[in-house]
């Protein structure tokens, strides 16, 4: 019976188990659920983007955009880089660093977070995703692309990774190559839509 259950979370999660973080990030939600300040709302945001949930990790980083959120990132900046002069490794310092940097554009240096990120956690496709997006910010989307290659390569069926190569293929004027990812998409570009409204 155990054997069966294990078989039929291993068909639920597909391929998913392959893109395993080393940050146990349901625990991080599990811890701040129901966040009493900011950076617990960081933390929160953070961990829902580490899990591909979009929605919900938007979703902090929106509440968290409405406050005076330049003074925020400045402080939560500080504290991050203090943690990773003593533990240059502290993927979850990182992660906070990173979307930080990434909320105040300050893209390079967003960038250079996302790049430790993919070696630290190298398993994780959100890391690599998020680089790609900060490459397209830059615009260096052939850098994004073959980051997105990488995450794809981990999971080759994570739609949001499909998503974001169709959108780099269609910045690139590649209609036809862009179509063939947006259609590996549906659930994404769904959400997507959902969201910009």
């Amino acid at each position: 019976m155990r054997k069966f259950l294990i078989m039929l979370l291993v068909l639920a999660v597909g391929t998913t188990a392959l893109a395993a973080s080393k940050v146990n990030w349901n625990t991080i939600v599990s811890q701040n659920r129901s966040p009493r300040n900011l950076e617990q709302r960081l933390l929160l945001g953070v961990a829902y983007a580490n899990l591909g949930k979009i929605e919900e990790s938007a979703a902090q980083f929106e509440i968290i955009g409405k406050t005076n959120y330049d003074a925020f990132a400045r402080e939560i900046i500080k504290k991050m880089e203090s943690r990773l002069a003593k533990n240059s490794s502290d993927i979850v310092a990182l992660n906070c660093l990173a979307f930080a940097y990434y909320a105040r554009n300050d893209f390079r240096n967003a960038r250079n977070n996302f790049q430790k990120l993919v070696q630290l956690d190298s398993k994780n496709i959100w890391s690599h995703n998020y680089l790609a997006i900060v490459y397209g910010k830059l615009g260096q989307i052939d850098a994004g692309i073959a980051q997105l290659k990488k995450s794809l390569a981990i999971d080759p069926k994570n739609e949001y990774t499909n998503l974001l190569m169709g959108l780099a293929y269609t910045e690139k004027g590649q209609y036809g190559t862009a179509a063939k990812y947006f259609i590996k998409a549906p659930r994404a570009l769904k959400t997507i839509l959902k969201m910009s409204r």
